[in-house]
């Protein structure tokens, strides 16, 4: 633990019985020796685990007996912001999915697998797929408009060195463009592309 530790003084009996189950439990599993390692004297731990379980239980729901709860805050945001992030990401790779994007597109942004993102697609379409089709390029215009936005985000300090995050503000933009066009028309010049990548989104137009 390296942050503040909070304490949280507890009065529920139901969480009593919990923590003196848990440490009677705990004495079986692990031994004396190593509750004693963590701070519990020896004749408490003696008394408890020759007491009857059920005393146990009657003593432990007695409100002068309450228990103390510390976490540490910094432990804590760091998971709720990691778990907020994990939660973003499912979301930004639903809505790649959901508005067209190519398995290729999908699986470099986001590292799953052609299994993940099979059963993704299955999940947000389970009974009316789109019906495969091959990608258009937009009209030239669009395309004129799609190049010069992608040129603005790109430059923007809030998403730099974020593609993932530039090509979804670059759809908020385009929403009626499907993402598999739009990223054929990002591509449409580069010429020392791989041919892999090119077809890219056409392989994806046929899951």
């Amino acid at each position: 633990m390296s942050g503040k530790l909070i304490h949280i003084e507890c009065k529920n009996p139901i969480l009593q019985r919990a923590f003196w189950t848990f440490i009677v439990q705990e004495t079986i599993n692990r031994g004396r020796c190593e509750m004693v390692k963590l701070g519990i004297p020896p004749k408490l731990i003696d008394t408890l685990c020759s007491a009857p379980y059920e005393d146990v239980l009657k003593m432990a729901s007695k409100a002068d007996l309450g228990v103390r709860f510390s976490f540490d805050e910094e432990a804590l945001y760091g998971h709720i912001n990691r778990m907020e992030c994990m939660n973003d990401t499912e979301r930004m790779c639903r809505y790649f999915i959901e508005n067209g994007a190519s398995k290729e597109l999908v699986r470099s942004y986001f590292r799953i697998s052609v299994k993940q993102f099979r059963e993704l697609r299955k999940d947000i379409f389970p009974t009316d797929p789109p019906e495969p089709r091959r990608p258009r390029m937009p009209p030239p215009a669009i395309r004129d408009q799609i190049h010069q936005a992608w040129h603005e985000i790109k430059a923007d300090s809030r998403w730099q060195g974020d593609e993932r995050t530039q090509f979804y503000q670059l759809h908020l933009r385009f929403p009626d463009v499907p993402m598999m066009s739009i990223d054929m028309t990002l591509h449409e010049f580069d010429d020392d592309l791989p041919a892999a990548k090119k077809v890219g989104a056409m392989r994806g137009a046929r899951l």
